[in-house]
C-alpha cells in the first residue's frame, strides 16, 4: 500500500513551521509557513493526525493519508 506521511515541527511561540518531513507525493511546506494553513491544507486533503508530541517550545504532528478504506499504515 502507498502512505503519504507529513511530519510538521511546530514553534509554539510564533505558531510557524520550524521544519517539515514529507513523504514522496505529500505536500510540502516551507520553513516560517503559518502552521494553521498547513493542518488546514493536510485535512483539506484527506490526511488525519496520527501522532503528536508536545514540547516545551515545540509541537510535532504527524499525518498520513487517509483512504476509503481507512488510513493505510
Amino acid at each position: 500500500m502507498k502512505t503519504s506521511t507529513v511530519v510538521l515541527t511546530i514553534d509554539n511561540r510564533t505558531n510557524r513551521v520550524l521544519r517539515s518531513i514529507s513523504s514522496a507525493g505529500a505536500p510540502q511546506f516551507r520553513r516560517g509557513a503559518l502552521a494553521r494553513t498547513a493542518i488546514y491544507r493536510l485535512l483539506h486533503n484527506g490526511y488525519v493526525e496520527a501522532s503528536s508530541f508536545e514540547g516545551r517550545f515545540f509541537t510535532v504532528l504527524g499525518f498520513v493519508e487517509e483512504t476509503e478504506k481507512g488510513i493505510e499504515e
